[in-house]
């Protein structure tokens, strides 16, 4: 242990148990994350790739408190069967109502042992005549009997009958009451805003119910928590469209997408999608970003700014500590750094940062820092990583436009 560094090793620093509080130089981001989860507010996280955006994101739905969750089931529509009808169920209750839509084939199961019983009993009465009463008595009241045994066991099948497509379609369903966090990045227009299947076989009665073949969107199975998008400015604009009126209305129906497809015509009731949007993106990236997502993001929320770099100073010194025991913890494999790796690596964050006095916050480059430095450390049997295995792994870690500047 120095006088400059507390810890001995990056294994005697604290582990912060929030997800928040591992996010480390974006202060002010994180005080208006904790806002935003107060006040279910959305977020616009601009800045440079490996800041620390989709990180702020999961935290911001470890922070939220979870509205009301609903397990969402389809029926089938009788009168319009192109219009499923959509039920929200309490959280965690939808395999019951599944599980007694199915019910039907227990008694079709419950008709067969009976068919099977009735048909001993015939047999039986039929021998048992035979002997007391002869052929002609015996054929008389077997006849009778299977006419009676044929009429109850008709009589319970056209009871018992399950009607076709019945059965409810479990659309979501929730194991847990945390909010949830859904990654939306890079998702098609079907994966974000919902779809139908296309069915080849519509006729003679081979055809899935429609109800059958509704497929949740991302932004559905956000409900009640974080909807996080990363490099919104690259979703088309008639998406980004959508999205805005599912942000507006909190809930939005599911139509078939492909106009080629069987499903194109199906179209459901409304379902719930009442989320926090957390769209994140470069500032290139944000002349792609529909005027009104921005503005409606911008009135019911923040647009946070992610810095790139923090002051050199002692405190900020120590964020670098836990950052890398966060690192060494995730990984799992790595060793745990020593006081003059953690030297070491703090000066190559100040040669990333490529200001005097600042410390670099592109995590994700510091990240591959560690674990490339961690990899050299278990190369040589070593219990901790070293300031020697930080530097050689520094060398390695430039890019490949980097590597040819140097020679």
């Amino acid at each position: 242990m120095s006088k400059e560094f507390p810890y001995k090793t990056t294994q005697d620093v604290p582990a912060p148990k929030e997800l928040i509080s591992q996010v480390i130089g974006q202060q002010e981001a994180v005080s208006l994350v904790r806002q935003a989860a107060l006040n279910r507010r959305h977020l616009l996280l601009v800045g440079e790739p490996g800041t620390g955006k989709s990180l702020l994101g999961k935290a911001l739905s470890q922070l939220l408190k979870s509205g009301e969750l609903f397990d969402v089931v389809a029926y089938p529509n009788g009168t319009e069967p192109t219009k499923p009808i959509i039920r929200l169920l309490p959280a965690g209750t939808a395999q019951e109502t599944a599980a007694a839509g199915s019910s039907s084939i227990s008694h079709l199961l419950l008709l067969f042992a009976a068919l099977l019983a009735g048909a001993g009993f015939l047999w039986w009465l039929n021998s048992h005549y035979r002997v007391t009463s002869g052929e002609l008595v015996a054929a008389i009241y077997t006849s009778a009997a299977a006419a009676m045994l044929f009429a109850a066991l008709l009589f319970a099948s056209f009871k018992l009958k399950p009607s076709a497509g019945a059965k409810p379609a479990i659309l979501l369903s929730h194991k847990r009451a945390a909010a949830p966090f859904v990654d939306a990045t890079g998702a098609a227009a079907t994966s974000l805003l919902g779809d139908v299947q296309h069915d080849p076989y519509q006729t003679g009665g081979l055809g899935t119910p429609a109800h059958e073949r509704i497929q949740l969107g991302l932004m559905h199975r956000a409900h009640g928590g974080v909807l996080f998008i990363d490099e919104i400015g690259s979703l088309p604009a008639g998406v980004q469209q959508e999205l805005l009126t599912a942000l507006q209305e909190g809930k939005f129906p599911i139509c078939g997408r492909n106009q080629t497809s069987a499903g194109a015509g199906i179209r459901t009731e409304p379902v719930p999608c009442n989320f926090v949007l957390v769209a994140a993106g470069n500032m290139d990236g944000m002349k792609g970003m529909h005027p009104a997502l921005r503005d409606r993001i911008r009135g019911n929320g923040y647009e946070i700014l992610m810095k790139t770099q923090m002051p050199d100073t002692g405190e900020n010194r120590l964020l670098l500590w836990q950052f890398v025991a966060q690192e060494v913890r995730n990984d799992g494999k790595i060793p745990n750094f020593d006081a003059s790796a953690m030297g070491a690596f703090i000066s190559c964050a100040k040669k990333l940062s490529k200001k005097k006095g600042m410390l670099s916050l592109r995590l994700r480059n510091l990240g591959g820092l560690v674990r490339i430095a961690g990899d050299a450390a278990i190369a040589d049997s070593s219990q901790f990583t070293s300031a020697r295995h930080v530097y050689s792994a520094f060398s390695h870690s430039r890019s490949i436009e980097e590597q040819k500047q140097g020679g």
